[in-house]
């Protein structure tokens, strides 16, 4: 016996599909995700900059940061310190959240076309 489908039952059945699958998804993204994704404490990134790496690192790791050295930029904070974070000092973020902390070439002294140093 052969089971024979209609195309308008075949029509209906992937709209009733379709109209249940976009439900869910739906449901899942305005719905379940956002309240997934807000759970958790924030804090204030405290503002480390002009600190040396160990005190910026306590710090950050007492207000329940990560931390990571992002790098060295050239800056007017004295060299070896803590010129940058990311993300910036007073943005709300998550706790557990990594800052990346970008440390102080001190300034560049500038040179001529010759090669010698002049002044600042």
């Amino acid at each position: 016996m052969r089971l024979k489908i209609k195309w308008y039952e075949l029509l209906l059945g992937l709209i009733v599909y379709g109209v249940l699958l976009t439900g869910t998804i739906l449901l899942l993204d305005l719905w379940v995700m956002p309240r997934a994704v807000r759970r958790g404490a924030v804090e204030e990134v405290p503002d480390v900059i002009g600190k040396p790496l160990s005190v910026a690192d306590s710090i950050l790791k007492v207000h329940h940061f990560d931390t990571a050295i992002g790098g060295t930029i050239q800056s007017q904070i004295t060299k070896d310190y803590v010129a940058e974070t990311d993300p910036q000092p007073g943005k709300m973020v998550k706790w557990g959240r990594t800052v990346k902390i970008f440390i102080s070439e001190g300034l560049q002294e500038k040179t001529d076309t010759l090669g010698n140093q002049g002044e600042n």
